[in-house]
């Protein structure tokens, strides 16, 4: 059977070659971050189709959440291999009818694609750390994207470990969303500062991504997916601001967490639910 492919478009192929520009990597460097030949680049920024298990590479080395869904004219497409596998009535179905009253159908997409897409790059985190020596970390693989959205203080402690135990976090949420256990949620969903963080990385990842889908649908979804992140955490607006100073929008210089904080690295997980799947 043929691999699968993502049809290729001059549009796309113009896309990605601004992206590497943008990033300053020449071909050479991205292929290799990409973990493609150079020559398969170049027929990519030509326009040529992408086999679908490239395609994770190619996000990976440009930063991308996922490939963007154009064609030749610049419209949207309508390529199933570019969609992700939720749609927002299956959404609201698979959740718990607490998590559509305090988020809405809107809300629970976002929280879907978030979940879907992040747990995604985490396992490609966890396969390239598990082909390098112990104690390796994100900060040594090229264009990893969970790197990216992590405070940026204990890069050195984003080790296997670490990002294996974040994965179940996010499998944790993922979990307390889809069960109606008698929250409101508001009081039970986030437990913990690892929580915090992973709700906060899922929310941002979903609402980039349900940005791509509806204007594919050509519909429009008026959102902040901030208030979703702040209603489902029990309206704590410390921790991000904390841990995320230096983001533009906050307009602060980036806070150095000394050992002894309740957001120290060392005080993110909660070790009272280790063993717990969801409760």
């Amino acid at each position: 059977m043929a691999p699968r492919t993502v049809t290729g478009s001059a549009r796309l192929g113009e896309l990605i070659r601004e992206r590497r520009d943008e990033l300053g990597l020449t071909i050479e460097e991205a292929a290799r971050a990409g973990g493609v030949g150079s020559e398969s680049w170049r027929r990519y920024e030509g326009g040529a189709s992408i086999r679908q298990d490239k395609v994770r590479g190619i996000c990976k080395a440009l930063r991308w959440r996922t490939l963007p869904a154009v064609d030749d004219a610049g419209e949207e497409s309508v390529d199933a291999d570019r969609r992700l596998n939720v749609e927002l009535a299956d959404a609201v179905d698979q959740h718990a009818s607490w998590m559509v009253d305090a988020i809405g159908p809107d809300g629970v997409l976002v929280l879907s694609y978030g979940l879907e897409i992040s747990l995604d790059q985490i396992r490609m985190d966890l396969d390239e750390l598990a082909r390098r020596p112990r104690g390796a970390h994100l900060g040594e693989i090229p264009g990893s994207l969970l790197l990216d959205d992590l405070p940026e203080q204990w890069v050195t402690h984003y080790d296997y470990e670490f990002v294996y135990r974040f994965r179940c976090t996010i499998e944790r949420l993922r979990l307390r969303a889809v069960h109606d256990l008698g929250w409101d949620g508001t009081g039970g969903y986030v437990r913990s500062v690892a929580d915090d963080i992973a709700l906060y990385i899922v929310m941002e990842t979903g609402a980039g991504a349900v940005g791509l889908v509806h204007e594919e649908n050509e519909t429009e979804v008026e959102h902040d997916w901030l208030d979703w992140y702040y209603q489902l955490n029990g309206e704590d607006d410390r921790t991000v601001p904390a841990l995320y100073s230096s983001l533009p929008y906050l307009k602060a210089d980036a806070l150095f967490i000394r050992e002894g904080s309740d957001l120290h690295f060392d005080r993110w997980f909660n070790d009272d639910d280790a063993l717990l799947p969801f409760l």
